[in-house]
């Protein structure tokens, strides 16, 4: 029995493997060498953590010991090379600002975080034994798409056709701090300020969301048929061969203009209903525009 559960409009994909009771012995043997050394090597870096630890609570202890309370307003000589606990309001000199979108923050550290809405993959397996001694694996994959600050590597994933991830955003997360903040009479550095947390919201202004879409440009693109999820939605065989077929004389064929490839591939599928499908979708007047691929002067329809 399994209690796994894909998300609700996720694709899987099923994939099953059996071992005989050879392979299984095999793998026992080698399953239980990687143990021993996993076991010899845990007790090292138990030892390795257990040191920096130890060292760790001596140096907050003798931090704790030596810290001199010193008023904000002028730094005392006397406690240079020391550690110092002051407390007092900041006030900076310029604020934090990001360049790229032209955004000024009202406050220490601005924050900007950057997520794609890619696809993410999850396996789940089940292994029952079979008469024999051997073993039978069933390992479902499921494709669902998610925000992530990360780019995730779809060329890793088993089933990577129809669920490739587009390359990495050319603005990345990053932190951005107010010029020339002062605490008083001490001065306070990025690293202290990156020690602050950003999690307070503000009102984006209009002419920064602006600034946003010319930098990040258009980054709509078509990345092929999604393979997988016509086949869980019963299209079949000779329907996804037609649509496979007609996407690659729309979108990567270089004779004659869009438009005259969209006639060329009614003439060519006639009755085939996705085919004719997408053909009415690209004939409809919209203000929606169609996503092509970039292609060379003169292709454009």
């Amino acid at each position: 029995m399994s209690d796994f559960n894909p998300m609700p409009g996720a694709d899987e994909v099923v994939v099953s493997s059996s071992q005989n009771w050879f392979q299984r012995i095999f793998g026992g043997f080698i399953a239980t060498l990687i143990g021993v050394v996993l076991v010899i090597g845990a007790g090292i870096l138990l030892f390795w953590n257990e040191g920096r630890s130890a060292a760790t609570i001596a140096a907050l202890d003798e931090g704790a010991r030596t810290v001199v309370a010193a008023p904000a307003q002028q730094p005392d000589p006397a406690n240079e090379g020391k550690l110092v606990h002051v407390a007092g309001p900041a006030a900076y000199g310029g604020p934090a600002r990001d360049a790229d979108f032209g955004l000024d923050a009202p406050g220490l550290r601005l924050q900007r975080a950057v997520e794609m809405y890619q696809w993410k993959e999850e396996s789940h397996s089940d292994t029952q034994k079979k008469l024999g001694g051997g073993e039978e694996t069933v390992t479902r994959y499921t494709y669902s798409k998610e925000w992530s600050d990360r780019r995730i590597n779809s060329d890793s994933f088993h089933s990577a056709d129809g669920h490739r991830n587009p390359p990495a955003p050319s603005i990345a997360s990053r932190a951005f701090y107010a010029q020339q903040v002062k605490l008083a009479g001490y001065s306070v550095g990025d690293d202290v300020l990156a020690l602050i947390p950003a999690d307070d919201g503000f009102a984006v202004p209009d002419s920064a969301l602006s600034k946003a879409r010319s930098v990040l440009g258009d980054r709509a693109r078509l990345s092929g048929l999604n393979i997988v999820g016509m086949q869980r939605r019963g299209f079949s065989r000779e329907e996804i061969q037609s649509l496979r077929s007609a996407y690659q004389m729309l979108f990567e064929g270089e004779s004659g203009t869009f438009a005259e490839r969209v006639e060329t591939v009614a003439l060519r599928y006639p009755g085939m209903r996705p085919v004719e499908d997408v053909l009415r979708f690209i004939r409809a007047e919209s203000s929606r525009g169609l996503v092509q691929p970039q292609t060379k002067a003169g292709n454009g329809g």
